[in-house]
């Protein structure tokens, strides 16, 4: 072969090479390229997972559905996340095959993992239904709220205070709340002596409303006069409990007691009894004396009375605790003392919010009573008030002789249940709250153990 020969195949050899690396390199550009489009597009596709986990939605389409329609619709499913995983693979970046996808989906609906469209539909109508009667009854709550800081606003502007009545002889109004010291409305009683007093001397007419309850503690003064009429108003409250309420707890229940007539009669003065029957200035009327000095409520010191009166205890309060003959008498002479000396200085009434002094109770401070006509009677003795209730309630009703009792229901379930012999062939009043803080979305339910139980239940109140 000549030189020339062998110089072409040599050329020959070298462009062929060339060709082939040519061809090598164009190719593992290409591969790179389409492995690092692959990488990114999975890099991409994880971090999308990760930014839908926010957006959810319970509902999925039929099974037979497309593979499109599937993907479509997956994509906006309550399991989101989830479901696209599963339908991926993230290593090759395809599909799974149907078949095994429409499995899965079956097992995660058995589970409850999914929900089918249907179910869905029902639950996104039931939120809907939720919400809207929450809104509604947070605008009937804002309604009642405005109402009564508009009413308020009227009774203190309109009233002159009780002690400036009297001087102006105008008629006046009394309420009385308490236990069995305040319950008698003979000829003798104290409350009876109070209101011939202001109509003899101040020469005007004086209406009393008794709503005290013999047996019961400071809570039961509080739901009484929330369970009054919103139209009626009074010029004077005197409270006369403590004598059944146990020490623990006795600041708390006197306080909101306090607090909700008040609030309840913001132009209402008030007077409270420090109670003979506990003899000394026990733990209870400490806390009385302490509450009340924070309030700007005067009281009427009927153990100094007692103590100052010259007679035997056991000749004034024979029972040792209900004051009788002339222990009436002082009580409604140490009341009366409390009155007059202001009604001689002309003194006004003005309506001043506080912050509790025990702070835990400002749950009592926004409270709706319910009567008992606000309840539905479903039987002889069952009554339901449907409603979202979120607070501490209490129950007033009666006894009569025999076992008596209810039991509370939440939205069908039992939270509380009051059973007891009661061996008196009279009725027995009382309103008991219910030791826990109760929760219902969307109803509650009372039923008493017979239907003469059931005639006496007067009706809920509500502390929110």
């Amino acid at each position: 072969m000549s030189s020339r020969n062998k110089r072409g195949g040599y050329f020959g050899m070298i462009a062929l090479t060339l060709l082939v690396l040519l061809v090598a390199t164009f190719l593992m550009v290409v591969i790179g390229k389409k492995l690092l489009e692959h990488e990114n597009s999975q890099t991409l596709r994880i971090e999308q997972l990760e930014k839908e986990k926010g957006s959810l939605n319970d509902s999925i389409i039929d099974k037979d559905a497309t593979i499109e329609e599937l993907i479509e619709h997956l994509a906006r499913a309550e399991e989101r996340v989830t479901a696209l995983e599963d339908a991926y693979d993230l290593n090759s970046g395809k599909l799974k095959s149907l078949e095994k996808w429409k499995s899965d989906i079956e097992k995660k609906i058995e589970n409850g993992e999914l929900i089918p469209s249907d179910k869905s539909d029902d639950k996104k109508d039931e939120n809907k239904d939720d919400e809207k009667k929450e809104k509604t009854d947070k605008e009937k709550t804002d309604k009642e709220k405005n109402e009564k800081d508009k009413e308020k606003e009227e009774n203190v502007s309109k009233s002159k205070g009780f002690y400036q009545k009297l001087v102006n002889g105008e008629n006046v109004s009394l309420l009385i709340v308490g236990d069995s010291i305040g319950v008698p409305m003979d000829d003798t009683s104290w409350v009876v002596l109070l209101k011939n007093w202001i109509e003899n001397t101040y020469k005007v007419k004086c209406a009393v409303n008794n709503v005290s309850l013999s047996g019961n503690v400071s809570y039961a003064g509080y739901a009484r006069a929330m369970l009054l009429p919103k139209a009626d108003n009074y010029d004077l409250a005197v409270v006369c409990y403590g004598h059944n309420d146990f020490d623990y707890g006795f600041d708390e229940g006197y306080e909101i007691l306090l607090r909700g007539l008040q609030q309840r009669f913001p132009s209402c003065a008030i007077i409270s009894i420090l109670q003979s029957s506990q003899r000394d200035y026990t733990y209870k009327i400490k806390t009385i004396q302490t509450l009340c000095e924070y309030y700007n409520i005067p009281t009427a010191d009927t153990i100094k009375a007692f103590a100052n009166s010259g007679i035997a205890y056991e000749e004034l309060a024979p029972d040792t605790v209900h004051p009788e003959g002339y222990g009436r008498r002082l009580y409604f002479e140490t009341i009366r003392d409390v009155i007059k000396p202001r009604v001689e200085a002309n003194e006004t009434y003005t309506y001043a919010e506080r912050s509790p002094y025990v702070c835990a109770w400002q749950n009592f401070d926004d409270v709706t009573a319910y009567q008992t006509s606000d309840f539905k009677r479903t039987d002889d003795l069952t009554f339901e008030l449907e409603g979202k209730f979120s607070g501490f309630i209490g129950v007033y009703w009666g006894k009569t002789q025999g076992i008596c009792g209810y039991k509370f229901y939440a939205d069908d379930e039992l939270v509380f249940e009051n059973t007891s012999a009661y061996d008196f062939d009279f009725e027995y009043f009382s309103v008991n709250k219910l030791p826990s803080w109760v929760k219902a979305k969307k109803s509650i339910k009372i039923v008493f153990s017979d239907k003469a139980n059931a005639d006496l239940f007067y009706g809920m109140v509500y502390s929110h």
